[in-house]
């Protein structure tokens, strides 16, 4: 299953996401994201994540767990 959701102005995904247990592409890319969503860790068969484009900041407390 593929969820494409690319150039929308995005922010933030619904927590919801976490249902959908067989995705395995989802693109991101070209929105307004700052952040990996937490809801991400549910998706076990996602093997492809586009989330070019988009505004992260890096958090330096995540540094310790590299």
């Amino acid at each position: 299953m593929t969820l494409e959701v690319n150039n929308n102005k995005l922010k933030d995904l619904v927590n919801d996401i976490r249902q959908l247990r067989a995705l395995e592409v989802l693109d991101i890319s070209s929105n307004q994201f700052k952040a990996l969503a937490k809801q991400l860790d549910y998706l076990y068969t996602l093997r492809r994540l586009n989330i070019a484009n988009n505004q992260f900041v890096w958090d330096d407390s995540l540094r310790e767990n590299l």
